[in-house]
């Protein structure tokens, strides 16, 4: 199979590879949001999950301007750093959770306002789906 970074093109196995993963994650995304109010870990796994994919967003997005030759906003690459910094509090706050212990207030009360956040973006989120199909081209 052709390499993407190398073709700069998909092959019709990658698209529909792509297609079935996007369709996939898409069912997935139905069950992504829980009906409200939830209790901290719930909060905390979307949060978490939504700093991590945004994180890996503005990384896809910077390696496709390095690819195509396109320069990137600037500020894609301090949004990783951004995300970085968010995601290691979220990690902090999951072991110390795992170890059956109990994060300190100043640490937990900053994902009840990513968690809002979230909340509120909710549709661009799933409108990200049609977006990825216009994309690509299915």
């Amino acid at each position: 199979m052709p390499i993407f970074e190398q073709t700069k093109t998909l092959s019709p196995d990658q698209k529909s590879q792509l297609q079935y993963i996007t369709e996939q994650t898409e069912n997935l995304m139905s069950t992504y949001f829980k009906p409200l109010p939830l209790k901290f870990n719930p909060k905390l796994a979307i949060v978490g999950s939504s700093l991590y994919a945004e994180q890996h967003v503005k990384a896809g997005i910077i390696q496709l301007g390095e690819i195509f030759n396109i320069e990137v906003n600037r500020d894609h690459k301090m949004r990783i750093k951004f995300y970085e910094q968010r995601t290691k509090l979220v990690d902090y706050i999951v072991f110390v959770l795992h170890h059956r212990e109990q994060p300190e207030e100043q640490t937990t009360k900053q994902i009840e306002p990513w968690f809002n956040d979230v909340m509120k973006n909710k549709g661009l989120i799933l409108d990200d789906f049609n977006q990825i199909k216009e994309m690509i081209g299915f």
